[in-house]
């Protein structure tokens, strides 16, 4: 069958139902009964396990944790994990209303088109091709919609607990082409620091794994540092603002948000902010906060790592508050596989105990990272079909940074639908960015690419 040309006959309904999911900020809202997530995340798991009923799939809810799509027979379970929530919008520089779901020049814009709704689709697409086609599997999917990826996972803990029976394999569609086989380990941090002198608010980060893209503080009152902000500003490609109020001076920066997986494509308003603050305000704690977590390696913290294997560590700064007399900075440290968690925590607590007296670390969220072998023959199949669709023999499989349900199951890796030349679509906003949008094209490539794959994985074949 040639896919790739089969897939455009479901072009405008697959561009259609991606407009309406990203139509519902299914952003996590306080809890209600039913609806642990809030009552958008309801509205969506609802929309979806409605849709697939209405296509003549069986579903089964999981009390509003997650639900899923059934699809073939057999004893043997193929999965495939896509999450319906959502990060919230930034606030500022929006092209398009981020729930419209615009499109222009062949991209859909929207909060969810990339992470994960457009995604979602692509797979459901993939499935209802084969189906349409006369496709006969001889294994069972189990196409599993989660409502908290962007939180602590809770959906997957929620279900894999519940669920009557766990795929033996399975596909995620919340990363990057050819594949990513393995994890990293996730620690979400928060350093506590005592206040230090001068400092009264600051507040910054929308997101604990988005690298912080802007912050205010308000500091003790110093005269004729306005014109060395302006220079700082320049000179470290920022924007911001300097005013003096009756409190104080109240600093503002804007910075450059990026995922947490990728701190290198940020420019982070908060260390920018603990470099002026130490230097021009001469606030010791915050020139040792610069020095120590402007590093995205942790070479300073002295915990760099970097793997051929397993890859390399990475830290990054996501949210600043002041409360209760402390500073609280929330960090988002990916490590190898291989590493030992317990040897990295305490090389930093150590490390800080010296450096800020009377400081501490929490740990807001701890998940073990996740390795599948590159070589063994399913997934060698499956980076096969990539590279004969899309005609990429370079980019190479890994272990990725990321965070997703591959991280919930046995035996699941991240399969695309990204690639290395939609992330260079700098018009086009990536995961949790400002301007989120998905390359048209690009995902209908990813829907022929997971036909091909649910195809295989599978094991059934088309009737004549």
């Amino acid at each position: 069958m040639d896919y790739q040309k089969a897939v455009q006959l479901y072009r405008e309904d697959m561009i259609r139902d991606i407009q309406e999911m990203i139509g519902i900020p299914s952003k996590k809202g306080a809890p209600e009964a039913g609806a642990p997530f809030g009552k958008e995340l309801r509205r969506m798991l609802d929309w979806m396990l409605e849709k697939a009923v209405n296509d003549g799939y069986e579903v089964k809810e999981y009390d509003g944790y997650a639900g899923r799509l059934e699809y073939g027979e057999g004893s043997e379970i193929i999965g495939v994990a896509c999450h319906l929530d959502v990060v919230p919008e930034q606030k500022e520089d929006w092209k398009y209303p981020p729930f419209s779901g615009t499109v222009e020049n062949n991209v859909i814009y929207g909060r969810g088109a990339n992470d994960n709704k457009g995604p979602t689709m692509a797979v459901y697409y993939a499935l209802r091709l084969l189906r349409d086609h006369g496709y006969r599997p001889k294994r069972k999917l189990h196409m599993i919609f989660g409502c908290d990826e962007e939180g602590n996972m809770e959906c997957m803990d929620h279900y894999r607990m519940h669920s009557d029976a766990l795929p033996s394999f399975g596909i995620v569609p919340d990363c990057t082409f050819p594949m990513n086989y393995g994890e990293h380990g996730l620690y979400a941090l928060q350093l506590h620091i005592p206040l230090p002198d001068g400092i009264m608010r600051m507040q910054g980060g929308e997101h604990p794994h988005i690298a912080c893209g802007h912050i205010e503080a308000c500091v003790s009152h110093q005269e004729g540092k306005e014109e060395l902000f302006s220079f700082f500003l320049k000179t470290m490609g920022l924007s911001g603002s300097l005013k003096s109020g009756l409190d104080g001076d109240v600093i503002t920066i804007h910075g450059t948000e990026a995922h947490a997986s990728r701190p290198y494509n940020a420019n982070n308003a908060a260390c920018a902010l603990f470099n002026f603050l130490g230097n021009a305000y001469e606030i010791e704690a915050c020139r040792k906060l610069c020095g120590y977590l402007s590093d995205w390696q942790g070479k300073a913290l002295g915990i760099a790592c970097r793997n051929m294997k397993y890859g390399e560590l990475s830290i990054c700064v996501t949210q600043v508050n002041v409360r209760s007399q402390e500073i609280v900075i929330t960090l988002d440290i990916r490590y190898p596989y291989h590493l030992d968690k317990d040897s990295l925590l305490h090389k930093l607590e150590t490390l800080f105990e010296r450096e800020f007296v009377g400081s501490r670390l929490t740990i807001s969220e701890d998940r073990e990272g996740t390795y599948c072998d590159p070589d063994s023959d399913v997934i060698r199949k499956l980076e096969e079909i990539y590279r004969e669709h899309s005609q990429d023999e370079t980019t190479p499989m890994k272990v990725s940074p990321g965070d997703t349900y591959a991280r919930k199951f046995d035996h699941f890796v991240a399969y695309g639908p990204t690639t290395q030349k939609h992330l260079a679509m700098k018009h086009i906003g990536q995961a949790h960015q400002c301007n989120e949008g998905m390359d048209i094209d690009t995902l209908l490539q990813g829907c022929a690419i997971y036909a091909e794959a649910l195809a295989y994985l599978l094991g059934g074949s088309f009737e004549k």
